[in-house]
């Protein structure tokens, strides 16, 4: 659907505002009383009728859910308009801006939503022509308040790989065996993304908000200063007012790095939100209500973090295990595009299809093909030591210790650029966090470990 504003001119030249009569049935020109424009209004080529009611930007009793209408039309004259995220014109005017492209002109209104009625019935709103997504796009980046697209994980490498960080409407991935640091390396990508000035929700089924705040203190200690900043152990303890002091967080962790980074959070604690969710009552309704509120309150959509995927709840008792994780996949995805954000889910791994020492890949996912095909973007963890060629620690003692003090992510799919990298992160867990700065794996991994430990 286009809406193209009539009367324009060859040279560009816009008639002054006039008032108009009622369109004649069928026309499919509709009379803006309140502005003095006129417009037609067509779908496929023919005439759409459509009750365009436009509203002041500053009246009072304009309604929430408005948006603007754009429209590209044949004239070579020029406008340009600075859209707020909601779409909503905060400026339109005349211009001769030589940045903007020759014969395209832009006409941003705020509208009040109306049935759309075409010669093929009502207009699907989620339908959208190309020119509308170009203009959008194109408004988007003039705009100096333009919508966000991506949020950075905060691990360079990462980023790199995929193309800047994690893209709105994307389904993103986390997978590993057991006590590879899931939670941990989502939590720190959801502090990452706000720290830089996004927003973030973490639907946590493992920890509650407690137990987060205490791992995000012990990550912002070491991220301030280094391994013998306070760790989660010391962290706890102050929470737990066991560690024999008096007083408050403060008072018990006076003279270390977590005071400092108790005021790091709270220059972004607004814009994170934790949601303990359970089993028995977390769905993905509840989760969609939940975001709302969060754009509500932020202004922007967050980064959506599920820890983790396989206990959301689904109740039909007509569907398998795997049909139900089939489903939650789904849905997270219709989730990620219809808040225009990125999800990233946590997943566990098949305790059955998985033997020790074996190196974890997307088919081993408890929930079957689902796991591996919806998704835009799977991140597969596994211990060093675990995939590591046997041939690396023949001649090093040490190596299967070391080796252990690392976790490879494997970019095992990427619709937003190259998969098949391995990376490599050296683990702080008793600091809750993981080095941002990795590197690419240099040592030849395996499928299987071919050895034993002693």
């Amino acid at each position: 659907m286009d809406l193209l504003p009539d009367g324009e001119t060859a040279a560009g030249g816009v008639p002054g505002p006039t008032t108009t009569n009622a369109p004649s049935a069928g026309s499919g020109r509709q009379d803006d009383r309140r502005t003095g424009h006129s417009c037609s209004v067509t779908c496929a080529g023919r005439p759409l009728l459509r009750d365009l009611r436009t509203s002041r930007q500053n009246d009072p009793e304009q309604p929430a859910d408005q948006r603007s209408l754009v429209s590209a039309a044949h004239s070579t004259g020029r406008r340009t308009a600075r859209t707020n995220r909601d779409g909503r014109a905060v400026n339109v005017l005349r211009t001769d801006d030589p940045h903007a492209p020759t014969g395209l002109v832009r006409f941003y209104r705020t509208v009040t939503p109306a049935p759309a009625i075409c010669c093929n019935g009502t207009v699907d709103p989620k339908l959208h022509s190309l020119a509308t997504i170009l203009d959008r796009a194109d408004a988007r980046l003039r705009s100096p308040d333009s919508s966000v697209r991506l949020w950075p994980t905060g691990f360079p490498l990462i980023d790199d790989v995929l193309g800047g960080g994690l893209r709105a409407g994307a389904l993103n991935l986390l997978a590993g065996p057991q006590g590879q640091g899931k939670t941990t390396m989502a939590l720190q990508m959801a502090r990452n993304s706000v720290a830089s000035g996004r927003a973030a929700v973490f639907f946590s089924f493992e920890l509650d908000a407690e137990g987060l705040l205490q791992r995000l203190i012990a990550m912002e200690s070491g991220l301030i200063g280094g391994i013998h900043a306070p760790g989660l152990t010391q962290v706890r303890s102050a929470f737990e007012g066991n560690d024999g002091k008096l007083g408050g967080l403060p008072e018990r962790l006076s003279g270390t790095a977590g005071i400092e980074a108790i005021m790091r959070i709270q220059g972004y604690a607004d814009r994170l939100v934790v949601h303990r969710s359970t089993t028995t009552a977390t769905d993905i309704p509840t989760m969609s209500e939940c975001i709302k509120e969060v754009i509500g309150e932020t202004g922007q959509p967050p980064l959506i973090i599920v820890d983790y995927l396989q206990k959301v709840k689904f109740d039909d008792a007509r569907l398998s295990d795997e049909e139900s994780i089939t489903k939650i996949t789904e849905q997270l995805k219709d989730l990620a595009i219809d808040f225009e954000a990125p999800v990233m889910a946590v997943a566990a791994a098949d305790k059955q299809g998985l033997e020790p020492g074996q190196r974890m890949r997307a088919r081993h996912l408890r929930g079957g093909t689902a796991l591996a095909y919806e998704p835009d973007v799977v991140l597969i963890m596994n211990t060093k030591s675990d995939v590591v060629a046997r041939n690396h620690l023949l001649f090093d003692v040490n190596g299967l210790d070391k080796y252990r003090e690392w976790t490879v992510i494997t970019v095992e799919k990427n619709r937003q650029g190259h998969d098949a990298v391995e990376l490599e992160f050296r683990k702080r867990f008793h600091q809750g966090r993981f080095e941002t700065e990795g590197k690419i794996v240099a040592e030849q991994l395996v499928e299987e470990r071919l050895f034993a430990d002693k």
